[in-house]
């Protein structure tokens, strides 16, 4: 990836993203210790969401897509 790319790949990230993707790998690092593969899994998805950007709505993602038809006056 170019260093362009990957700031603006950065600059998308909102809080809510960064949370969870740190609760993620808090979970994980503690399920791995004690060795709870249910959680591991589970913190895995949580990671796999804050890093590709996808949620767990229908088709993966829960924005909302509006037209821009929509939006003339």
């Amino acid at each position: 990836m170019q260093q362009s790319t990957i700031r603006a790949y950065i600059r998308s990230w909102t809080f809510l993203r960064v949370l969870q993707l740190v609760i993620g790998v808090i979970i994980g690092l503690d399920a791995l210790r004690d060795g709870a593969w249910f959680l591991v899994a589970i913190s895995a998805l949580l990671v796999y969401q804050a890093l590709a950007n996808k949620g767990c709505g229908f088709g993966g993602d829960q924005a909302c897509k509006m037209n821009n038809r929509d939006n003339q006056v």
